[in-house]
């Protein structure tokens, strides 16, 4: 897991303001200072919550935004490259679950956002014909997106440049913002909750009901078919069953909470799993 420790959305200064921790499958916390990576100090980000970047799923590998596109650090050898992408600000990024390539959303004048795709050993750079979601890709590699056509809402399944869209019975309200799309489940955060739906009839099976303090934070997806991951603001990373509504904490980050103050954690999916 890396993780990101509290700032606010006025923090600024430059990389050596940047921290970031490494917890390892053996348990032990490692940090990574940001300036050590050579890094121009015009590519740092500016003032806003930096945050905890994104494991690949093997946990092999680790990409964080710049604002001239992203950094991928090698976690055995710590070589780091950086991947410049058209734009002017890096909004978040997201790894394919087979871990060859790294997605990047990005900034294109005041408010349109477009996907770029990185290859993670060419460091070749592609357009991706959508948006991703902040929630990134479902455990197929899909991406699904979700749009709102009069009344109804519309959801599109996109398998690289082919595409399918069906109409689906749910609340546009509850999908606007993506969901994390599991084997059988969909996972949608709404307000201080959490709501699991039938991946085909969009019918829901369950919804976690969370205190102002616990806001669930991104990224989260599918454990198990039936299990559900997410990171809470004062505990750390949660496990949720959907079918039992049990809760299991993971591993505890208890940074002190406050208003205006944010962590953020990445996980290697197949390390957890």
């Amino acid at each position: 897991m890396t993780y990101h420790p509290r700032e606010s959305f006025d923090d600024g200064g430059g990389w050596h303001t940047e921290r970031v921790f490494l917890l390892g499958v053996d348990g032990g916390w490692r940090s990574l200072e940001m300036a050590d990576l050579g890094l121009p100090d015009s590519s740092h980000p500016g003032a806003d919550t930096y945050g905890a970047g994104a494991l690949s799923p093997d946990g092999s590998t680790w990409a964080a935004p710049t604002r001239a596109g992203i950094v991928m650090v090698d976690l055995s050898s710590a070589r780091s490259r950086a991947v410049h992408l058209p734009g002017g600000h890096t909004s978040y990024l997201a790894w394919h679950p087979d871990g060859r390539s790294v997605e990047v959303v990005r900034l294109h004048g005041a408010s349109t956002q477009r996907t770029w795709s990185i290859d993670s050993l060419s460091l070749g750079v592609s357009r991706s014909p959508y948006l991703l979601p902040i929630d990134g890709f479902a455990d197929d590699g899909t991406v699904v997106t979700f749009a709102r056509h009069g009344a109804q809402t519309l959801r599109t399944v996109h398998r690289g440049r082919s595409q399918v869209t069906d109409v689906v019975a749910m609340p546009y309200r509850h999908a606007r913002r993506g969901g994390s799309v599991g084997t059988e489940r969909i996972l949608f955060g709404l307000n201080r909750e959490l709501l699991a739906v039938d991946g085909r009839s969009g019918a829901p099976i369950a919804r976690l009901r969370l205190r102002p303090v616990d806001a669930a934070g991104w990224p989260r997806g599918w454990w198990r078919p039936d299990t559900v991951w997410f990171y809470e603001a004062s505990r750390g990373l949660i496990t949720w069953d959907v079918t039992n509504g049990r809760t299991r904490v993971l591993t505890r980050v208890r940074p002190a909470v406050d208003d205006g103050l944010y962590w953020t954690a990445s996980v290697a999916v197949d390390l957890m799993r």
